[in-house]
């Protein structure tokens, strides 16, 4: 009888890495992107390209294999924060030497609070008319508003009448 011979080789594991779990804020979209030298890529959500964007909470896997066979798997939780809410008017009038108070929430609701001019307090007292802009931070994602700020119209009545009109 002949001895049968088997050549084995081994081949390294592909190296998969993608990032570690993370979050991003709502309407932001995070680019998950690994080695495009691999033969396959089988994403979570069926998608078959070493690119994908991720814009809702949850798992993302992606199992690539290479051109030896061999396959590797990794995965990303992604959670999505909520936006500041703000809700300045689009517009506010300002009458008769009187002031107008903006108001951007709660001292403390939010981390930062900045105003288009540098002034950091979520309450301010408008004199003048003009676009307020605040942005607010909570520590984690940013949103901005904006009002305008306008002079109330003047409106002159006599209080006599002349037979020529003046």
């Amino acid at each position: 009888s002949v001895p049968d011979t088997v050549s084995v080789t081994e081949y390294p594991a592909p190296q998969l890495q993608l990032p570690p779990d993370t979050s991003i804020c709502r309407n932001e979209v995070l680019h998950l992107s690994v080695d495009p030298s691999f033969v396959s890529y089988d994403w979570s959500n069926g998608q078959s390209t070493h690119e994908l964007a991720a814009g809702s909470a949850g798992w993302y896997w992606l199992e690539v294999e290479d051109v030896n066979g061999c396959r590797a798997r990794d995965s990303v939780f992604l959670l999505v924060l909520p936006i500041p809410l703000l809700n300045l008017p689009e517009v506010v009038y300002l009458c008769a030497d009187n002031v107008v108070i903006l108001d951007a929430g709660v001292q403390g609701q939010f981390n930062t609070y900045l105003w288009h001019d540098g002034y950091g307090y979520p309450i301010r007292t408008v004199s003048e008319p003009g676009w307020y802009a605040v942005t607010v931070d909570n520590g984690a994602c940013r949103n901005t508003d904006s009002t305008l700020v306008r002079s109330c119209a003047s409106i002159w009545a006599p209080n006599a009448f002349t037979p020529n009109h003046d």
